[in-house]
């Protein structure tokens, strides 16, 4: 089971405390992180997890780099990420504050099932790869949600969003949307980072 964060190390304690700091300030502002900042903030709670305190802690300066008004949610973007974002990642560090959270030998889902899922991530970005183009901003948002719920060991979920993704670019319903530069890399890192704790 995960370690409950309630025992006397400062530096635990302080950087679970940032982690919910950050979330509290753009909850207060009204806006879902960034990828950028979902990325962070996941790699600083990876770091909550393994005892790496110093890795979470840079993490958590280049998130509190950017003010915590900047880049609104886009109110026109057809996305369920919406709410999500900020509520995967207030799920993920309660679990770990509780130490209740998933680990690799305790998921409730197969190696099997996670690792379709996982492997049907990187057909989208391939398909993406022979288009040539980028994801576009609802693409965007849809995949970021998909690995946030791997993360938080929800693969019912993951598997539900990214079959709604897969049909939208099969179908070219969203391709008039503007694509996000960059994306696809920070995409292709969170999937390795995924499959790297999975198989920890």
């Amino acid at each position: 089971m995960t370690r409950a964060l309630n025992g006397p190390d400062s530096a635990r304690d302080d950087l679970a405390h940032r982690v919910g700091a950050r979330l509290d300030a753009m909850a207060d502002v009204g806006r879902q992180p960034s990828l950028r900042e979902s990325y962070l903030l996941h790699r600083a709670l990876d770091h909550l997890l393994s005892g790496n305190y110093a890795e979470g802690e840079r993490n958590m300066r280049l998130v509190e780099s950017a003010p915590s008004g900047c880049e609104p949610q886009r109110a026109a973007e057809p996305s369920t990420r919406e709410v999500q974002t900020i509520v995967f990642l207030r799920e993920r560090l309660a679990k770990l504050r509780s130490g209740t959270g998933p680990t690799s030998a305790q998921t409730r889902h197969s190696k099997q099932e996670r690792a379709a899922v996982q492997d049907g991530f990187e057909m989208v970005l391939n398909v993406l790869d022979l288009a040539r183009r980028e994801p576009n901003e609802w693409e965007d948002g849809e995949l970021v949600q998909v690995l946030d719920a791997m993360r938080l060991d929800k693969y019912d979920l993951a598997r539900i969003i990214l079959l709604q993704v897969a049909t939208e670019l099969r179908e070219n319903r969203q391709i008039q949307l503007t694509g996000v530069p960059g994306q696809k890399a920070l995409l292709r890192h969170g999937l390795a980072n995924v499959r790297s704790d999975d198989n920890g």
